[in-house]
């Protein structure tokens, strides 16, 4: 995380930060490479990865959509394609737990909660389908269509979106390379964004977000160089 060496010698740690995507839970072994005295080191360690015990009431359920949603719409606008089925399964997957965690709807409001998680599971299709092929014209004309029906579901089970239901939408600069470390967006970490002065900004991860507001002209600026034409 944070700003790459420029020379030969900047050095990095004590303290090393990264971020690593571990999908499934259980043992891991992860092997670090760093280079001492001119010798390549090879560093193992081990993760234990618990399994992410599922919300238990709507409130939380709902918070962790918005939380996932908005990542989703990062990875549509930036990158990278082969990202979106993971994040608008965990959508789908977290939804369907509604009927379960909120029992007490009268059957109306079943009834409606029903089509639309019906209406979520065909758009997390038609998203899965075409970020697998890379074609992010067609995942950013679903996803509106997506996240409206999770706005509507909010309003099912009683939940106000992240950020309030009149929260204003930044714009999207649409930049691929990160301004504070030169490598392609959310390449380390799929959805990482930050918004400056109403201007939506992607990130290689959000670690680079302390060392962006250092200095946020200079790294919009170097942002605004990677936007394509």
């Amino acid at each position: 995380m944070g700003e790459e060496p420029k020379t030969t010698e900047e050095r990095g740690g004590p303290e090393l930060k990264f971020h690593v995507g571990l999908p499934q839970p259980g043992y891991h072994v992860l092997y670090v490479q760093v280079q001492i005295n001119g010798k390549d080191v090879f560093a193992p360690f081990g993760v234990e990865v618990a399994p992410r015990p599922m919300p238990t009431d709507a409130k939380a359920a709902m918070l962790e959509v918005d939380e996932s949603l908005e990542k989703l719409e990062n990875v549509a606008n930036f990158g990278p394609m082969h990202k979106v089925h993971e994040l608008a399964f965990n959508v789908r997957d977290l939804l369907m737990q509604l009927p379960k965690i909120v029992p007490s709807l009268d059957a109306e409001i079943k009834a409606k909660l029903d089509t639309s998680l019906k209406r979520i599971g065909s758009f997390a299709g038609l998203l899965d389908k075409y970020g697998d092929a890379r074609n992010a014209e067609q995942t950013k004309a679903i996803f509106p269509r997506f996240k409206a029906e999770v706005t509507a579901i909010h309003k099912l089970v009683g939940t106000t979106p992240k950020g309030g239901a009149d929260a204003v939408e930044a714009k999207i600069l649409g930049n691929t390379k990160c301004p504070v470390s030169g490598m392609p967006v959310g390449s380390m970490e799929p959805g990482a964004a930050l918004v400056y002065n109403g201007t939506k900004v992607g990130l290689c991860c959000n670690g680079c977000t302390e060392t962006f507001m250092k200095d946020p002209e200079a790294g919009l600026k170097k942002a605004q160089e990677s936007v394509k034409q």
